[in-house]
C-alpha cells in the first residue's frame, strides 16, 4: 500500500521550494515530464495545422509597412531618421528577413513565441499546484485560432504578450527560487515590452506597486524588494530612457515616440468644437477631416482616425514638423480634457466597451460566419468567467489584506496562506499587467480590441489560478477567516 503523510490543505507547497512538494514526478522545463511530452506534441500538431491553414501567413496589416519601413532603416544597425514606431518588433522582421516581404520564417518564429508563452505560463500553473489535467485544458485553450491568429499578421501583439508574459513569470519565480536572476530576466522583458509598444513603456511603475505586496504574503523581505525594484527600474530607464535620449540627440525630441499627441486626439475629436477661438485654425481642419470620416464609405464612421488624414494639413497651415504638432496637439488636447472633462470620460468608457469585444479576424475565422461566431461566443464566455472570478477573489483579497494590517489574525503565519499565497501573487501582478494595457490604451487610444490581444493569455491564465484559489479557498475557509481547522479535518490528494 503506498503511504503518504497527510497534508493540512491537501495542496500545499512551500514558498522556498523548487517545485510544489506534491510533485513526485519528474519535471522537464517546469512541467510534468508527462505534461512536457504532450505539450511537444500538441505543439508540432498545432505548427502544422497553422501552416496548412493559414499557408498566406503572414498577413500584411495596415500598421505593417510603419515597421518594415523601421527594419529598412535598421539593416546597417543605426537608426538614420525620427520613426513614430519603436524598433522593439522592427528587430524581429531584420532578424527573420522580413525587412522588406514578410516571411514564413517569421510566421514559424511567432507561432514558437506563442508556445513559449503557453509553457510558461503552464509551469507557473504547476508551481501554484494545479493539477495535470488543467494544465492540458490551458494549453488546449490557448492553442485555438482566436489566440493564435495575432501570429500570422506583421504586427506587435504577438511578440509583446511573449515579453509580457515572460516578464510576469520571471518575476513569479523570483518569488520562489529568490535568485535575482530571475528578475533579471524580467527587467529586460518588460523594459522591451516599452520599445515593441510604447503603451509599456512605463508598465515598470505598475509593476512595482505590486511588488508592494510581495512581503504581504510571502516570507520576501523588504531589503529584496527594494534590490528587485531598483533592477526593474534601471533596466526600463537603460532601454526606454536610452532610446529616448538617441532620439534627442540625433533628432532633437527626447521620448520613444512622436505619436502620443495624435492619439490623444482620438479621445476628443468627438468635441474638438470645444475649442477656443485661438485655434481656429487647427480646430476647422480637424472638424472637416473628422466630418468626411464620418461619411467616408468602408471607415469606422466615428471619426478616430481622421486625424490621420489631417496630419498633412495640419502640418502646412502650422509650419510644424511631424513631432512638434504632436507636441502642439498634445497642449490642444490637455486642454480640452481640462474644458470638458466629462465629454472625456464618456470616450474612455465607450473605449472601454470596445476593449472588451473580440478580435477576430479572416485568419481565426476563415472567412465563415459560422466559425466566427464560436469564437465570439468563446471570447464572451471567457470574458464573464474572468469578471465573475476576479470580483469574487477582489473581495477576499481585501479582507485578507485589511485584516493583516489591522493585526486581527495569526493566519497568515499558517501553512494554509503560505499554500496559496503563490497563487494569490500570481493573479495580482498578471491582474496589474492587464488592467494597465486597458486603461492605458482606453486614456489614450480608441481603446481598439487588438490592443487588447497581448493580455489574452495573462488573462486565461487568470481564470485558471483564480478558479484554483477560488475553490480552495471554499474548501479551506480558515485562510479567510482565522480560525483554526481541527486537526481531524486534514485531507490527503494524490499526484497529479
Amino acid at each position: 500500500m503506498n503511504k503518504r503523510k497527510p497534508t493540512k490543505e491537501g495542496v500545499v507547497f512551500g514558498m522556498n521550494s523548487n517545485i510544489a512538494p506534491n510533485v513526485s514526478c519528474e519535471v522537464v522545463l517546469g512541467l510534468p515530464r508527462r505534461v512536457a511530452l504532450l505539450y511537444v506534441l500538441l505543439f508540432t500538431v498545432a505548427i502544422t495545422a497553422y501552416l496548412l491553414l493559414w499557408p498566406d501567413a503572414p498577413i500584411i496589416a495596415a500598421d505593417s509597412p510603419g515597421y518594415m519601413e523601421v527594419a529598412q532603416d535598421l539593416e546597417d544597425f543605426h537608426i538614420d531618421q525620427l520613426h513614430g514606431r519603436t524598433p522593439g518588433y522592427p528587430l524581429l522582421l531584420l532578424l527573420t528577413g522580413s525587412s522588406h516581404t514578410p516571411t514564413r520564417t517569421l510566421f514559424i518564429v511567432s507561432l514558437l513565441l506563442h508556445f513559449a508563452s503557453i509553457w510558461l505560463l503552464a509551469s507557473t500553473l504547476y508551481l501554484c499546484g494545479l493539477k495535470e489535467k488543467y494544465l492540458i485544458l490551458f494549453g488546449l485553450w490557448l492553442l485555438l485560432p482566436l489566440y493564435v491568429e495575432r501570429a500570422g499578421y506583421v504586427l506587435t501583439e504577438n511578440l509583446c504578450q511573449f515579453t509580457l508574459v515572460l516578464g510576469c513569470v520571471g518575476l513569479i519565480f523570483w518569488v520562489i527560487h529568490r535568485k535575482i536572476g530571475w528578475v533579471l530576466v524580467s527587467s529586460i522583458a518588460i523594459a522591451y515590452s516599452g520599445l515593441i509598444r510604447p503603451t509599456y513603456q512605463i508598465l515598470v511603475l505598475a509593476v512595482i506597486l505590486w511588488l508592494l505586496l510581495v512581503p504581504m504574503f510571502s516570507n520576501i523581505k523588504r531589503r529584496e524588494v527594494v534590490k528587485a525594484g531598483v533592477v526593474l527600474i534601471s533596466w526600463s530607464a537603460l532601454l526606454v530612457g536610452g532610446y529616448a535620449l538617441m532620439n534627442y540627440l540625433k533628432f532633437g525630441y527626447f521620448g520613444v515616440t512622436h505619436y502620443l499627441g495624435f492619439h490623444l486626439t482620438t479621445r476628443t475629436i468627438r468635441y474638438i468644437e470645444k475649442l477656443p477661438d485661438q485655434y481656429a485654425v487647427v480646430r476647422d481642419i480637424l472638424i472637416k477631416h473628422r466630418d468626411a470620416h464620418l461619411i467616408r464609405p468602408h471607415s469606422s464612421h466615428t471619426g478616430y482616425m481622421s486625424i490621420w488624414s489631417a496630419i498633412p494639413e495640419l502640418k502646412q497651415a502650422t509650419g510644424l514638423s511631424e513631432p512638434q504638432l504632436s507636441r502642439y496637439l498634445l497642449h490642444i488636447n490637455l486642454l480640452l480634457i481640462r474644458k470638458a472633462p466629462l465629454h472625456y470620460l464618456h470616450e474612455v468608457f465607450w473605449a472601454l466597451s470596445t476593449y472588451c469585444f473580440p478580435s477576430v479576424t479572416e485568419l481565426a475565422s476563415m472567412n465563415s460566419w459560422t466559425i466566427q461566431l464560436i469564437w465570439v461566443i468563446v471570447h464572451f464566455f471567457t470574458l464573464s468567467i474572468f469578471i465573475a472570478i476576479t470580483i469574487g477573489l477582489l473581495g477576499v483579497f481585501f479582507y485578507i489584506i485589511c485584516r493583516r494590517f489591522l493585526s486581527l489574525s495569526q493566519s497568515f503565519a499558517t501553512q494554509e496562506v503560505k499554500s496559496i499565497s503563490m497563487s494569490i501573487l500570481s493573479f495580482l501582478l498578471s491582474g496589474t499587467v492587464v488592467i494597465y494595457t486597458a486603461l492605458v490604451s482606453c486614456l489614450i487610444e480608441e481603446g481598439e480590441p487588438r490592443v487588447r490581444t497581448p493580455t489574452d493569455a495573462l488573462l486565461v491564465f487568470m481564470i485558471f489560478v483564480g478558479a484554483y484559489m477560488w475553490f480552495f479557498l471554499l474548501y479551506h475557509p480558515s485562510v479567510v477567516i482565522g480560525v483554526k481547522k481541527p486537526t481531524n479535518l486534514t485531507l490527503e490528494t494524490e499526484t497529479g
